[in-house]
């Protein structure tokens, strides 16, 4: 019996950890100008940023397709568990296409699979997934995984600043009201994961305010914190220097993650961010 952990690209888990734990990976597509890419695979997160800044384009993206998880669900043996963690369904279609293949397999597959809504995106859905692996790895069953993961949840916090609400609203993750709203005040506003969906938590006047408001939050709870990463897009100095200052209030290690081509497109480049539980 083997248990193997299914993630989706959004995860931005770096290679090593995923060819380490041979954790597989299903990929969410892009569209860009008239050609579909499978997000990690056709094209890198460098390439699309380097297009968003010097072309005038704007990226769509879309789930897998129910036959791309089908195809891994048919690899599994007798007696294994399978746990298969997702990208927020409030954020995506992928978990739902990870059921309807789960549906179709288990007609065929004595298999036990576990599909889990993230609630989440980026490394807040990569840091589940190396938490499910060391449960795995301390022989916790898959119940006391799952029931774990379950409170990592609850305690998790991603907070973010993007550069402009343009790419949110575009691709629908907030209204065109509140992206026209934020733009023509010229406020830099600061985002945060709230039961799998992006909302406001606070405007400010200039990056700077919105880095520190991000800071102030972390601050505030890092005494209870266990991991903690920094995110960016495309922006590694901002990132390289939010990392020193998290680390003037966190002794552990800290991830510095730039996150893939498909959140990268919902959330522009400049995105800065921290991601705690």
């Amino acid at each position: 019996m083997a248990r193997i952990i299914i993630t989706d690209s959004t995860s931005d888990l770096p290679r090593d950890i995923v060819e380490q734990h041979s954790i597989l990976t299903v990929p969410l597509n892009i569209h860009l100008q008239d050609t579909v890419y499978k997000d990690g695979v056709d094209i890198q997160p460098s390439e699309l940023y380097h297009r968003l800044r010097t072309e005038d384009i704007f990226p769509q993206t879309s789930q897998p397709a129910a036959g791309d998880f089908l195809k891994i669900y048919q690899t599994l043996k007798p007696g294994d568990e399978c746990l298969v963690l997702c990208i927020s369904s409030e954020l995506s279609g992928t978990y739902q296409s990870a059921q309807i293949a789960r549906d179709i397999a288990t007609e065929k597959i004595p298999a036990d699979i576990h599909i889990v809504d993230s609630r989440s995106a980026s490394i807040g859905l990569g840091l589940q997934v190396i938490y499910a692996q060391q449960c795995f790895d301390q022989g916790k069953d898959m119940e006391q995984t799952l029931f774990e993961l379950a409170e990592l949840r609850r305690r998790m916090r991603i907070l973010f600043a993007v550069d402009t609400l343009d790419y949110l609203a575009r691709g629908g993750r907030i209204s065109q009201l509140s992206m026209r709203l934020g733009n023509l005040l010229q406020l830099k506003p600061v985002l945060h994961l709230e039961d799998g969906r992006i909302e406001l938590l606070d405007k400010v006047r200039t990056k700077p305010k919105a880095i520190q408001r991000i800071l102030d939050a972390f601050i505030k709870e890092a005494p209870q914190a266990q991991q903690v990463a920094v995110v960016h897009i495309d922006a590694l100095d901002e990132g390289h220097s939010l990392l020193e200052r998290v680390q003037q209030h966190y002794s552990g290690p800290i991830m510095l993650i730039q996150c893939g081509a498909v959140v990268g497109s919902h959330a522009g480049p400049g995105t800065v961010g921290i991601c705690w539980y």
